[in-house]
């Protein structure tokens, strides 16, 4: 009984290691038959970009923007999507102008896991580009929309000189306070003009907990320019700058580590009821052992 169990143990075994070369087999042939090439004839026959001059620059039918950079040794496509924050970057090597790159951007910052492949179609890297930012674009856009009533995941296509343009970016490792660096996300507010004295908003964020460290005006004596950017429903430390200067505050005075000072005042609290408690269990200990002693004395 015990020999016929191992041996069907053994052939189902067997089964499942045959399913599973077949399966990766498979995979692998699915895999090399449907490997990306770049096709020239593909982006002819694309209609030119309107309002982008030079060549390379086309609008596909779904309106999404797309720029063709070739060079001697790879040819770049950049895709941005139609309203939208997000663009897909591929690049095509080799003669065979294989696909060797992809991944995306939202707004100026890669996002998500890019792949790279050799000329087999195989993967060889992927690089998470989210790791450092425990709060999540998306997130983000949910912060934003809440309390600026911006949505960051769509970007109009309008022309207009004159229209509210916000930009999303992301810093790794940002000197939020005087010494205190973290990453960050920062969403920039303005109107187009002319001129550099753009009166300018830009909100800070943290990048681990999604709290709004401050806002850092730019230009701010445009009062009327500044009034009209997006208002937060919650108020929040406002730091004024000038153009191309990148003012912190010296001390965290934003209660964004209120739960740290919390913990302090709770250690302080609990350390001050242990030493009470210590204190009256001394005290009762000694008045026991006079009150021991002193009938001990009265027997004798």
């Amino acid at each position: 009984m015990k020999t016929l169990i191992i041996t069907i143990a053994l052939v189902l075994v067997s089964i499942s290691c045959k399913s599973q070369i077949k399966d990766t087999l498979i995979n692998n042939n699915i895999k090399k038959d449907t490997m990306e090439y770049f096709d020239t004839e593909k982006y002819k026959r694309l209609q030119p970009h309107p309002r982008r001059s030079g060549q390379g620059n086309y609008l596909d039918v779904n309106g999404d923007q797309i720029q063709v950079m070739s060079s001697n040794d790879h040819v770049t496509v950049k895709r941005e999507k139609f309203n939208s924050p997000i663009t897909e970057r591929k690049v095509f090597k080799g003669k065979t102008k294989y696909l060797a790159f992809i991944g995306y951007e939202f707004y100026t910052f890669c996002v998500g896991v890019s792949k790279e492949f050799n000329a087999n179609g195989e993967l060889i890297k992927e690089t998470n580009h989210d790791l450092p930012y425990k709060f999540s674009v998306e997130s983000v856009c949910e912060l934003i929309k809440e309390e600026y009533d911006i949505d960051l995941m769509k970007v109009p296509d309008d022309p207009d000189k004159n229209r509210l343009v916000y930009i999303c970016s992301r810093i790794e490792k940002e000197e939020v306070y005087e010494n205190d660096f973290r990453p960050i996300y920062e969403v920039l507010f303005f109107h187009r003009r002319r001129g550099d004295d753009i009166p300018s908003k830009r909100v800070i964020i943290d990048g681990t907990t999604g709290k709004i460290l401050y806002e850092r005006l730019y230009n701010s004596e445009f009062k009327e320019a500044i009034n009209r950017l997006p208002k937060a429903k919650t108020a929040h430390k406002t730091i004024n700058a000038k153009q191309n200067q990148n003012t912190i505050p010296l001390v965290n005075n934003n209660n964004d580590n209120n739960d740290g000072g919390n913990n302090n005042l709770l250690l302080v609290i609990v350390l001050a009821a242990f030493l009470l408690i210590m204190g009256a269990l001394i005290y009762f200990e000694n008045k026991r052992n006079v009150t021991f002693n002193q009938v001990g004395y009265d027997i004798n």
